[in-house]
């Protein structure tokens, strides 16, 4: 994890929610503080076929994620 006074990052790391979550693990989480923003970003090998279904599984943790740190969520893939 790295954090500043304006954007906190954090890389594989299994973010801790009220809920279960199946896909609650992303390889990188940027938060701009000042912002109120997130971003969710999916590593992965490009022309991957399978990245449409990868945005649709971390829906649910963007939703989670904005209602437990309020922010609004971006996902990459």
């Amino acid at each position: 994890m790295l954090e500043t006074e304006k954007v906190k990052i954090l890389w594989d790391v299994c973010i801790q929610m009220h809920h279960v979550i199946e896909h609650r693990r992303r390889d990188i989480v940027a938060v701009e503080k000042d912002k109120k923003t997130a971003l969710l970003i999916d590593i992965a090998v490009p022309g991957d076929t399978i990245v449409e279904k990868e945005e649709d599984q971390y829906q649910n943790l963007a939703r989670e994620l904005n209602r437990l740190w309020k922010v609004n969520i971006s996902i990459k893939c």
